[in-house]
């Protein structure tokens, strides 16, 4: 994606696999830009991180408490995480103040999972409408209709979305946040090199 504001821009590519050529797909990403939309890049800096869609079986290890992206807390269906890093940040910030990193543990699991449950059931309905059913799903709200209403319908925790996800949704999802021994400290691990794990 592309984001321009002011003659300032953040281009980004995101990768779902193959990690240690993410400077090739970048490259890539450049080159469609500068030539679908002419934009000229002067002063690029080279930035990366880490984020991922699929909720942990515990984002702590030892002391280290993920947060936001790193950890999986992200809405699977649009990729919304502000408000998500901002809470998790902050309960990691006070049980690591607190020196309970168990209470981390109890917040994320009371906090955030069912509405990760509940964004991936979005998620796979969205994924089944294809184009059709999305310009269908778009000309369906007249243009004075508030979204934020339905949005605020389609996000809230249901019943039926967590059985979902927990019968059929969780058996496809691997969590991505591997923390390979008690000495890595990696954002992304890059511990186990080599040995075909994520971020090898």
């Amino acid at each position: 994606y592309l984001l321009i504001c002011r003659g300032r821009a953040t281009l980004a590519t995101c990768l779902f696999a193959d990690f240690h050529n993410e400077r090739k797909y970048l490259q890539r990403c450049v080159d469609f830009f500068v030539d679908k939309t002419g934009v000229r890049i002067q002063g690029a800096r080279r930035f990366g991180g880490t984020g991922n869609f699929s909720i942990p079986q515990s984002p702590r290890k030892g002391s280290i408490l993920y947060a936001g992206e790193a950890a999986g807390f992200q809405d699977p269906l649009f990729g919304f995480g502000i408000r998500w890093a901002l809470l998790s940040g902050a309960a990691a910030g006070q049980s690591l103040a607190a020196g309970n990193a168990v209470r981390y543990e109890r917040f994320w699991k009371r906090r955030l999972r069912n509405y990760h449950k509940t964004g991936a059931c979005n998620r796979w309905v969205y994924d089944r409408l294809g184009d059709r059913g999305y310009y269908r799903l778009l000309r369906h709200y007249p243009d004075k209709t508030d979204i934020r209403k339905r949005m605020q319908h389609a996000y809230t925790p249901r019943l039926w979305k967590r059985l979902w996800y927990d019968l059929v949704l969780a058996r496809r999802q691997t969590p991505m946040l591997n923390l390979q021994g008690e000495s890595c400290d990696c954002t992304w691990c890059r511990c186990g090199r080599g040995a075909g794990v994520p971020g090898s």
